[in-house]
């Protein structure tokens, strides 16, 4: 059984991070969890968190100019809202590095103003002359 909102202040639901099956009731203010009851271990707060604002780590590629691979791997430093995913790609599309790039350097810094960046998993080494 999925979340019940209840005079749009609170969500029940059941957690499944564990045998357990705790029954949660998230308080919400502003949209946001301030409080969780009903869980039995401190996972349960974490996946109603969860539950009322999903965030996931974003992957992805962006175009490398005068590297000897056409993409480099990337990441985002931290999860972001999974509602902002699909504009992160649209933007992500557009992006073209200057080769040399390196594991970890930052390709875009504070992305959508969340204080989050968005770093290489690989290197690229310039294209070598034919």
């Amino acid at each position: 059984m999925g979340p019940i909102v209840k005079d749009g202040r609170v969500l029940e639901f059941t957690c499944i991070v564990c045998p357990l099956g705790c029954r949660l009731r998230a308080i919400l203010e502003d949209g946001e969890v301030r409080s969780v009851e009903g869980n039995r271990c401190p996972r349960g707060i974490v996946y109603a968190q969860n539950e009322v604002e999903p965030k996931r780590i974003l992957i992805s590629v962006v175009k490398v100019s005068g590297g000897n691979l056409p993409v480099v791997s990337v990441k985002t430093s931290e999860p972001m809202p999974k509602e902002m995913i699909p504009e992160a790609m649209r933007i992500l599309s557009k992006v073209t590095v200057q080769a040399p790039v390196k594991i970890g350097q930052i390709i875009i810094k504070d992305f959508l103003g969340l204080k989050i960046n968005v770093t290489a998993t690989r290197n690229v080494d310039p294209a070598q002359p034919s």
